[in-house]
């Protein structure tokens, strides 16, 4: 296939984003995964066997970890340098995780393909964490190395178990696994999603550990948003959450964390103020509209409470 080198289009791009977005939330993970260009993706990677392609299906995954009432939602499409980027935002309702993936378009042949993206959580593009999975995992020892699948796909077992609440069994799954395997970057962010479940020392010594093997990576602002909301921690929560909306250049769902914060620390005045941005930014976020009717309720403003109460529709 002859890659040309007409330049995408706006429109092109803002179709595009609407049929990922759309295939995503119907859990059709088609579209994604064959959208993923992995011959371009490996070369990134500097990885000749294209065998290692064969297990990328971000789609898939994403779908597999998507709550009934989650999303996925893109937040904008832009410009840079000459290519086309989206910056998507996967968001799990009951546990308030959070996820963005920032994906570089390119034109092959007649189609539209992911060149490669930025995987928020892990605080790399797709083609970086395929190079230093191969590259650490050909480090680790050699028994360990023998089984080299077969902790890769302990991964996935965990973030599974991660999303379904059940945190001590990922943290046995966790520690099963070798210790060298253990310190590889994958390894150590599922640490700390497992550990945010658990306790706050757990929590902060696995922040910790990370930090030491991992310094001045991009990621923990993400990272420590999810886990201080699990944990509870309201007033870590919030430093964390403004370095996130600093970092993605403004995400307005960002107010709904805040407006829950500011909550669970008694400062109404402020948790208004989030409120009313979210539901003027987000008008369809419905948990945001619950929360504002809940506090106009709790204020025995009657009259507001109302109103927001009669233009609230809950689809059937």
């Amino acid at each position: 296939c002859v890659e040309t080198k007409k330049p995408l289009t706006a429109e092109e791009v803002k179709n595009f984003a609407r049929e990922l977005e759309t295939s995503v939330n119907r859990k059709n993970p088609a579209f994604f995964d064959n959208a993923m260009d992995r011959k371009e993706i490996l070369r990134r990677a500097e990885i000749s066997d294209p065998r290692a392609g064969e297990s990328m299906n971000l789609g898939k995954g994403i779908i597999s970890v998507l709550s009934r009432d989650g999303s996925f939602k893109l937040i904008k499409q832009y410009e840079e340098n000459g290519t086309w980027h989206l910056l998507y935002r996967l968001y799990l309702n009951k546990i308030m995780a959070l996820n963005y993936y920032d994906l570089e378009l390119r034109r092959r042949g007649s189609e539209i393909k992911i060149a490669d993206g930025y995987a928020y959580n892990v605080g790399q593009n797709f083609s970086e964490i395929l190079k230093d999975l191969n590259q650490q995992m050909n480090e680790v020892e050699d028994k360990a190395k023998e089984n080299k699948d077969k902790w890769l796909d302990q991964i996935a077992v965990m973030r599974k178990l991660v999303m379904k609440g059940q945190f001590d069994e990922a943290y046995k799954t966790f520690e099963r696994i070798p210790a060298d395997v253990r310190q590889i970057k994958l390894m150590q962010i599922i640490h700390v999603m497992i550990c945010s479940g658990i306790n706050a020392e757990t929590h902060r010594a696995a922040l910790q550990e990370y930090k030491k093997l991992y310094p001045n990576e991009p990621n923990i602002a993400l990272l420590q948003v999810s886990g201080y909301m699990l944990l509870q921690d309201y007033e870590n929560t919030l430093p964390a959450v403004e370095e996130l909306d600093r970092i993605l250049n403004k995400d307005p769902l960002l107010d709904y964390h805040r407006s829950i914060c500011y909550k669970m620390l008694n400062k109404p005045d402020q948790q208004k103020n989030c409120l009313l941005r979210l539901t003027h930014n987000m008008p369809d976020f419905e948990d945001g509209i619950l929360e504002l009717i809940a506090m106009y309720l709790e204020e025995k403003n009657k009259t507001e409470a109302d109103k927001w109460i009669k233009d609230f529709r809950i689809p059937g």
